[in-house]
């Protein structure tokens, strides 16, 4: 799979930040290291006030420090499944309460060798972004999405 150069991460409330620098929103992709920045998490895909954040990491998952909090911990799990309508086939979805009584849900989409990987702690406000990345996935050509 490929991984890109970057990971957004938002949060919020706060200054509403635009589309990740270095992203042309109306360019089309042919790659899918192109294709990433197409389906970023941008501003627009959160309610007003929320943030939109580069990651500081190269977007490799393995390092990434939003992910190793949730290693070693023990998860209450006992947590209604949500609607997932709207969403790719080809997912993953996680949601549980750490220890200190937060609740985190995590969204992995994949379109050929594009994936996407939406972790949050306000579930609607997560969904919904993880929608918006999707309907963007699914626009991606074969090409872009690394499946021709």
């Amino acid at each position: 799979m490929q991984r890109g150069p970057y990971r957004a991460s938002a949060s919020g409330p706060g200054v509403s930040a635009g589309p990740t620098e270095g992203t042309d929103p109306g360019a089309v992709p042919s790659t899918p290291e192109e294709a990433i920045h197409t389906i970023a998490l941008t501003a627009e895909d959160l309610p007003t006030g929320w943030t939109v954040e580069e990651s500081p990491t190269d977007a490799n998952l393995d390092d990434d420090p939003t992910f190793r909090g949730l290693c070693d911990f023990d998860f209450v799990t006992d947590i209604p499944p949500a609607d997932q309508t709207g969403l790719a086939e080809d997912r993953v979805v996680v949601e549980y309460i750490l220890v200190e009584g937060t609740t985190q849900t995590v969204i992995v989409q994949r379109r050929g060798a594009v994936l996407s990987v939406v972790l949050g702690e306000a579930g609607l406000i997560t969904f919904d972004a993880a929608r918006k990345i999707f309907q963007r996935l699914a626009a991606l050509t074969p090409e872009a999405a690394g499946e021709a």
